[in-house]
């Protein structure tokens, strides 16, 4: 038997799989534009997946699966990974502190050196 749309647009005949809701489809192409968003942001900054979930406090396996659209971060835990990202990656901040501390440029000047008290 095969299906056909009736006329109030339900499935007649053999049951099918029928398209997600706009609003659901519009929730899942969000939620994976998001996921990019962040795999893009990590990838420039050479974080791991794991240094990029342990800076936030996350499992690895949930930040993958936000990665890749699979699942929605609370607030809480979108700004934890957003606050992650924008810390530098373990390699590279230990690398601008050595050069920094090397070029005498380690210490942040007093502000009573600039007149503040």
């Amino acid at each position: 038997m095969s299906s056909t749309l009736g006329p109030t647009g339900k499935v007649t005949g053999e049951a099918r799989e029928t398209p997600a809701p706009p609003r659901e489809a519009e929730a899942r192409d969000q939620a994976h534009e998001l996921g990019q968003r962040i795999r893009d942001v990590r990838q420039k900054k050479k974080m791991t997946l794991r240094d990029a979930a342990d800076a936030a406090g996350v499992s690895e396996s949930f930040l993958s699966q936000v990665e890749r659209g699979l699942a929605n971060p609370s607030v809480a835990s979108l700004r934890r990974i957003a606050d992650a990202m924008r810390e530098p990656s373990h390699r590279s901040s230990s690398a601008k502190r050595s050069r920094a501390c090397s070029s005498g440029r380690g210490a942040a000047p007093s502000r009573a050196s600039h007149g503040h008290a």
